[in-house]
């Protein structure tokens, strides 16, 4: 089997090639949202700090990625497929503490659940002026979830392999944002979205596997 297609062996590849230089933001635009390329330089001086968990499951000798949907609070980005992740609080030591922590708050995965491979690059997310930073992290072990019901609604876990297929990305997906219906490039399998800033992650985290392809 290929290192994305069995567990232990992505583990063990995405250990030594997040030792290397990252894919970046060419990585990322390529599932942005329109002009996301032209606002991402533009950050600005008051962002607030933030962090996500992209985490890998082992289901059945499989990789999975873990993702949330959000709850409907009417915030900015209510009800999309996201990491579990949130703002740094200023008891966090860093922003893998913060990122750690909210994947307990949120899905019940507490740290010592989760082992930590690296970390993706910056992400700055205007509608909600946020600069994230995405950490890498797996689960090993079959954890039951306790999912924190004021964020989240439910947790989806999608096998790594999926999101190699072909026909995995629309180019002009339409999504219902805070502004609207707009069309964005996005991940579209299982019944679900996956678009503007876990969708710009998720392209980076993929890419690190182009050299095996």
């Amino acid at each position: 089997m290929q290192p994305l297609q069995k567990f232990d062996d992505c583990v063990a590849f995405l250990k030594e090639r997040m030792k290397k230089p990252l894919p970046g933001l060419q990585a990322q635009l390529k599932l942005a949202p329109p002009f996301r390329d032209n606002i991402m330089p533009k950050v600005l001086d008051n962002y607030r700090k933030g962090s996500v968990m992209l985490l890998m499951k082992n289901i059945e000798q499989q990789p999975h990625i873990v993702f949330i949907e959000r709850s409907d609070d009417g915030k900015v980005h209510s009800g999309q497929i996201a990491f579990p992740g949130g703002k740094k609080d200023e008891s966090d030591e860093s922003l893998l503490a913060t990122a750690v922590r909210e994947t307990d708050e949120e899905i019940g995965l507490a740290s010592h659940h989760i082992s930590v491979l690296g970390e993706l690059t910056q992400l700055y997310i205007p509608p909600s002026n946020f600069m994230v930073d995405p950490f890498v992290g797996f689960v090993e072990k079959q954890i039951d979830y306790s999912i924190n019901e004021k964020e989240v609604k439910r947790i989806i876990e999608i096998p790594l392999a999926d999101f190699f297929k072909d026909d995995v990305i629309g180019n002009e997906d339409v999504v219902t944002t805070y502004r609207g219906p707009v069309s964005v490039p996005c991940y579209n399998l299982h019944g679900v979205q996956i678009w503007g800033a876990s969708s710009m992650i998720l392209s980076e985290f993929i890419s690190l596997f182009d050299e095996i392809k």
